[in-house]
């Protein structure tokens, strides 16, 4: 048997060490390790080392500790509170008014925090309770914040997308030009089925009654929106407006979201020693975690790719009869299989080295692909048993709240997901546009 054909083997010894027990990160080093002396010698060390070494000075993944730092503090503020109750005040005389703001709410903190646990923890404890209440779909109403919830992945500045980047050697600030309108867009499309919804089936998601809207005033009500907004909508502009002009890089831009953050945490008196010290625990412990798996995943490739792995993969592209679409299809089917058992991260670590190569080679245009790929590893935060989203939200949902409900509350927006990836597919300037406008 050809290298090559041994390199393919390496994926199954991997997932078998993953079943036994050993965690991701370890499974893919001791792979790597394993077949690189078994074909290389002990040369092979000095390789893993300096593939260690030039990870961890690899400048653009310090805007992981930052964006997690960054969300950290602005939980602390309680601005995200503030924001969805001035926001249901404004649009509670509609159908759907609540759905509308946790919608706005979750989509204003990806934009700030660029992970999912925030958001729905948010909404979990601000917005459900009112909506039950309010008698809302239980359906309804935990569906729309685990799918609105888990936007963070998809807005920049995505946390996934600079494990992507460092992955697949891109340019986070292209990826995150990429990303901005097809992430908004699927925001927009969430936020305009659940008013359809609610039209069509008003007693899913009623509106304020006559004596509430009574109680709300226009001007009021639309101070309120502004005084919350307009502080987070500062972090935006500080953070994705510099990346997108080229003033700073993704890295620079994390930093000042992080100092911006801190400066608010201070203006709004919520800021304490014990939150900065719990909040830079958790920027270490999420490090940690990621570099884990990064190293894991670099030593894994550069032996799988040493040993030819992708010319195998080439070959036995061709010897099925796969174009480069194919093949691509292929990479997404995989993608939304690793979803229903992996993590995003996993997902990325194991399929990007391998298969990237290989299409990259073919010719396939590199932010068009991986939008595709980005927004199928999406779907794994909705699709049980791993669903991310929904189990971030049932410890803190209701004890009525059943696990069965939250599953059938995401299926309408699994469903919208998957039409969204296909209409990417078919209109690439989607996710091509804006990178092609911005600053070098």
């Amino acid at each position: 048997m050809s290298m090559g054909n041994w390199a393919l083997t390496m994926v199954p010894v991997m997932l078998g060490c993953m079943c036994l027990g050993m965690p991701f990160f370890a499974a893919m080093g001791t792979t790597g390790l394993i077949y690189g002396v078994a074909f290389f010698g002990l040369s092979v060390l000095p390789i893993a080392y300096m593939k260690v070494f030039g990870f961890m000075m690899e400048p653009a993944f310090i805007a992981v500790p930052m964006f997690v730092l960054m969300g950290s503090q602005l939980a602390s503020t309680g601005l995200a509170e503030q924001l969805f109750m001035a926001i249901y005040k404004f649009f509670g005389a509609l159908r759907g008014g609540l759905l509308v703001a946790v919608g706005l709410v979750c989509t204003v903190m990806a934009a700030c925090t660029g992970s999912s646990a925030g958001p729905i923890a948010t909404m979990a404890i601000a917005a459900l309770p009112t909506m039950l209440k309010k008698k809302y779909n239980p359906e309804l109403a935990c569906g729309t914040i685990s799918a609105c919830g888990c936007l963070g992945t998809l807005i920049p500045p995505s946390s996934m997308m600079i494990i992507l980047g460092l992955t697949a050697t891109i340019p986070i600030g292209r990826l995150y030009a990429s990303a901005f309108i097809p992430g908004f867009s699927l925001a927009a499309v969430y936020m305009i089925y659940c008013m359809v919804r609610a039209w069509l089936v008003p007693w899913d998601a009623p509106g304020m009654t006559k004596e509430e809207i009574g109680d709300v005033k226009f001007l009021p009500s639309l101070w309120a929106v502004t005084k919350a907004i307009v502080p987070i909508s500062l972090i935006i502009i500080a953070v994705l407006g510099t990346i997108y002009l080229g003033v700073c890089t993704a890295t620079e831009g994390a930093g000042i979201g992080a100092f911006t953050t801190l400066l608010l945490a201070i203006a709004y008196r919520k800021f304490t020693f014990k939150r900065y010290v719990d909040a830079i625990t958790l920027c270490y412990r999420a490090t940690a975690m990621t570099c884990g798996l990064m190293i894991g995943a670099n030593f894994f490739s550069s032996v799988f790719l040493a040993m030819n792995g992708g010319d195998a993969i080439t070959n036995m592209a061709k010897s099925f009869g796969l174009s480069g679409l194919g093949l691509i299809f292929l990479v997404l089917f995989l993608n939304f299989i690793l979803g229903f058992f992996m993590g995003s991260t996993s997902i990325i670590l194991i399929l990007v080295p391998i298969f990237w190569p290989v299409l990259q080679n073919l010719g396939v245009p590199d932010l068009w692909f991986f939008m595709l790929f980005i927004f199928m590893t999406q779907v794994g935060y909705l699709t049980p048993p791993y669903a991310q989203g929904i189990y971030l939200l049932k410890p803190l949902a209701p004890k009525e709240i059943e696990t069965g409900m939250l599953y059938r509350g995401v299926v309408p927006f699994i469903t919208l997901q998957v039409a969204f990836t296909i209409m990417l597919w078919f209109i690439p300037a989607i996710s091509t546009w804006l990178p092609s406008t911005m600053t070098k």
